[in-house]
């Protein structure tokens, strides 16, 4: 019996039986097929899910189906943007137009006002933070004076361009025209960074460190606007007040958000400074104190009347606590914080762009505000470019990469998506008034206009002309990330050779590749987009 039993238990099943098992157990699919089951499968799974959550307003014609088309839709039209080497952002911003006019699959109609501007300005909230976290100090006290230069003077030059332009030919009120200037004048890295890194890793204008200056620069141009931007925003929402008040208001609003902020990020940065080591959480409050401080600078200052401060009080705190941890040692540019808030993004960027699409309304366009606009962006644009051609005069370039670095100053995006509805949506907030809804109205459309039309040129030049007007390096840096190093070559060479000499005792630096001399400057790209 027990022999029996034994053979019973030994003995095979049958070959089909025994193959499909095999390759159950043992197939791995190839990647591509992997990540189609999965582009497929979330959406659906988390569609489903929400549906037992929320009931009704998951299905057509409730907010949060809305909201899923825009994420899901949003980054595959993205995704498809980046094969045909377009920036993301394009795509996402098609999505919402199309729910918004496209007759049948109007989604857009069951957003509300109010959640619609909750969410753009908390995905502010998250750019502005990633803003913050990526200034290094010690790399802006080494900047240089032409990337100085290349961020203030274009983006001081095309605001107040844009803003004399926009009263003259729109009938826009001074404090307006600003608005719209420095809403215009900042430039994107969203687009900027993928295709200099790219012409970098081929060796094109690495020598004379003209990828990096261009990237440092813009990294500043964008705080220049942003912070610039809260306070003309202050000017223009606050016409009803008293000319004294009119006046201090900017300069308040300006002290109220750096406070704010300096207060916030040194709380941060002192009581939340442990490593991962001793507190495995202190990522997750990290976070949760940088995302939910940042919501009561935007959304606190907005409440009080001051929406000017919020914006730079988030961004002076995000800086403040970042300062502090690098010092500390427990913050780096891969660190979870980082990687964390790139997680977001990925979430809010889609959110944004939709959202902002589902604002334009092209039956409602008024098609002379499009003409106008497009005119007043050509005029600011041919400042801007003018301008940057000549800022870099003196540092030592060709004309053809002073042409090159005026042309890759030209995109424009992430920034104008983030603060371009921002009036707009206070000027409907605070109930004040028809005329200043239409100009906030008239605010956004020409913002949008101006990444579509600067978004795919500025891309399409710089990769085009780059390999044109940029001289090729016989070495090639590659591998490396958008946080440049400020090191000179002599000290890079001493570095490693002392590990050389260290590691193998004899100092031979012959095989040793040569390192290109870079007075580069370092500093992480904030608002990269990582799609």
């Amino acid at each position: 019996m027990e022999t029996e039993a034994e053979g019973s238990i030994s003995s095979e099943p049958p070959t089909a039986s025994r193959s499909l098992i095999t390759l159950i157990t043992q197939w791995t699919p190839p990647i591509w097929l992997e990540k189609l089951a999965i582009s497929f499968a979330v959406p659906i799974l988390i569609w489903m899910v929400t549906f037992l959550w929320v009931g009704e307003d998951g299905l057509p014609g409730g907010q949060i189906f809305a909201l899923l088309v825009l994420i899901f839709f949003g980054i595959a039209t993205g995704y498809a943007m980046e094969l045909i080497r377009f920036p993301p952002l394009l795509g996402m911003l098609m999505v919402g137009m199309a729910i918004r006019n496209v007759p049948g699959i109007k989604f857009a109609v069951d957003l509300t006002g109010d959640v619609s501007s909750t969410l753009r300005q908390t995905a502010l909230v998250v750019i502005l933070i990633r803003a913050g976290l990526g200034l290094d100090p010690t790399a802006l006290a080494k900047l240089s004076a032409v990337v100085i230069k290349l961020a203030f003077g274009p983006c001081l030059m095309e605001a107040a361009t844009i803003g004399i332009a926009t009263h003259f030919i729109l009938d826009f009120p001074w404090a307006w025209g600003f608005l719209m200037g420095f809403i215009i004048a900042a430039v994107s890295p969203a687009v900027i960074v993928p295709c200099l890194l790219n012409l970098r890793d081929q060796g094109y204008g690495v020598a004379k460190g003209i990828p990096t200056i261009v990237i440092a620069a813009a990294s500043v141009d964008d705080i220049l606007a942003i912070s610039a931007f809260g306070v003309a925003l202050g000017f223009a929402l606050n016409q009803d007040e008293s000319l004294a008040m009119t006046i201090i208001q900017g300069p308040i609003e300006l002290v109220l958000g750096i406070s704010f902020g300096i207060f916030w990020g040194l709380g941060l940065g002192i009581f939340l400074s442990q490593s991962e080591d001793t507190n495995k959480d202190s990522t997750i409050f990290r976070l949760v104190f940088l995302l939910f401080g940042g919501c009561l600078s935007v959304f606190g200052f907005q409440y009080i009347k001051f929406a000017g401060s919020g914006a730079l009080g988030c961004l002076t705190a995000a800086f403040v606590a970042a300062t502090l941890w690098r010092r500390k040692g427990v913050l780096a540019d891969n660190d979870n914080l980082n990687w964390s808030f790139q997680k977001l993004w990925f979430v809010f960027q889609p959110l944004l762009f939709g959202l902002i699409g589902c604002e334009i309304d092209f039956s409602t366009l008024d098609p002379n505000i499009v003409l106008l606009g497009l005119i007043c962006l050509v005029i600011g644009l041919s400042i801007r470019i003018t301008t940057s051609f000549y800022m870099v005069a003196r540092a030592g370039l060709t004309v053809k990469e002073r042409l090159f670095i005026a042309m890759a100053w030209l995109p424009k995006a992430t920034v104008q998506a983030a603060i371009g509805p921002v009036a707009y949506d206070l000027a409907r907030q605070q109930n004040a008034g028809a005329s200043a809804e239409k100009l906030g109205l008239e605010v956004l459309t020409i913002a949008v206009l101006a990444i579509l039309v600067t978004a795919p040129i500025g891309a399409i030049a710089i990769m085009l002309f780059g390999p044109k007007l940029l001289s090729k390096d016989s070495e090639v840096i590659s591998g490396e990330s958008a946080n440049l190093t400020a090191d000179k070559f002599e000290t890079e060479s001493k570095n490693e050779e002392e590990a050389v000499s260290s590691n193998n005792g004899e100092g031979d630096l012959k095989n040793k590749s040569t390192a290109i001399k870079l007075t580069s400057i370092s500093i992480q790209v904030p608002l990269n987009d990582d799609n």
